[in-house]
């Protein structure tokens, strides 16, 4: 199955339900909590892991397919106002920015979860909703 966007975990469970073999997503979802929900029934990428795979896409994603394959630069003649011809010995790729391959969802999920998780430990969520009630929360 291909997403535009890496499943949240409603869409996670459908997908498990239904069979689904193999998810390629091509955004990262940072919020999603696929990982620690059904951590037995999915994995991060082919190989890793017994469960279904969810791998990033690798290429050019359709939003940036534009930008990264159209010809800029290309000089016209002055009278006739048609281009040049193209010359591929002396073409170079266009490199975007843009275009780079991001982070795998679990190098984003772990960098922003993780950490967060750590700090949550413990913490007595009574005290914590109460203080946010009465204003004096502390940071």
């Amino acid at each position: 199955m291909y997403t535009t966007t890496y499943p949240c975990h409603e869409c996670a469970r459908l997908i498990i339900a239904a069979g689904i073999g193999r998810v390629v997503y091509v955004d990262p979802y940072p919020k999603s909590q696929v990982r620690a929900m059904f951590r037995h029934e999915v994995s991060d990428s082919a190989g890793s892991g017994s469960g279904i795979p969810f791998e990033p896409f690798r290429g050019v994603a359709p939003r940036l397919y534009r930008s990264v394959f159209t010809m800029t630069g290309r000089k016209r003649r002055p009278v006739t106002g048609e281009y040049e011809p193209w010359d591929p010995s002396i073409a170079l790729p266009r490199l975007v920015s843009e275009s780079q391959i991001l982070n795998p969802i679990v190098e984003t999920e772990s960098g922003l979860i993780e950490p967060m998780i750590g700090e949550l430990e413990g913490v007595a969520w009574t005290d914590v909703l109460a203080g946010a009630w009465s204003g004096s929360a502390k940071d």
